[in-house]
């Protein structure tokens, strides 16, 4: 029971602390200051800081303010409500998650493309072409080429291609790999 209240009163601390102090109702005139850097300063427009008593003396003269004269502001601002410090830890672990995927996904497309694609699973770009006169050559969809990786940088412009440019056709292995994994097999059931 003690630690709960210990917990309870650590995250009533917490959140006090994450809440701002109201915005005082006075400025104090610093050099180079004016009427309307301080307006703006504090969301407010001059004919708004002059409508505030107090500031009657300004409206004659908006421009004739002094180092160290006080500007009332009105009424304090009520603070902007802080998220507490549970939502806050919960966004920041979910932020983390996400940054932590798009870094093994690209881990994973940079991977992908530094094995290049056996020949036969390459088309050469010709004079002429797009990504849907390919797509329809080789009897797939322009969506599924540019899912093949190494294909990405044609994502943002599909028809953005250069003659002699090489989109990849498929993931698979070259026959030549695929020979060599199907001989193994053999070997190994000839073994038994």
């Amino acid at each position: 029971a003690a630690q709960k209240q210990q917990q309870e009163q650590a995250a009533a601390q917490a959140q006090a602390q994450a809440q701002p102090a109201p915005t005082t109702n006075v400025y104090d005139v610093k050099p180079n200051d004016n009427l309307s850097s301080i307006a703006q300063q504090n969301g407010k427009t001059v004919d708004e800081l002059l409508a505030i008593p107090g500031n009657e003396k300004y409206k004659a003269d908006p421009n004739k303010i002094n180092v160290g004269d006080k500007v009332n502001l009105g009424e304090p601002q009520a603070p902007t409500p802080q998220p507490d410090a549970n939502a806050q830890a919960q966004q920041q672990a979910q932020e983390a998650a996400q940054k932590q995927q798009q870094e093994q996904a690209t881990v994973q497309a940079q991977a992908a493309q530094a094995q290049p694609p056996a020949a036969d699973n390459v088309y050469d770009v010709k004079e002429g072409d797009n990504l849907s006169t390919i797509a329809q050559k080789q009897g797939k969809s322009v969506d599924e080429l540019l899912s093949i990786p190494g294909n990405e940088k044609y994502k943002t412009d599909p028809d953005k291609i250069n003659i002699g440019d090489k989109i990849n056709l498929s993931t698979v292995d070259s026959p030549q790999n695929q020979s060599e994994q199907d001989q193994n097999v053999d070997d190994h059931d000839n073994s038994s």
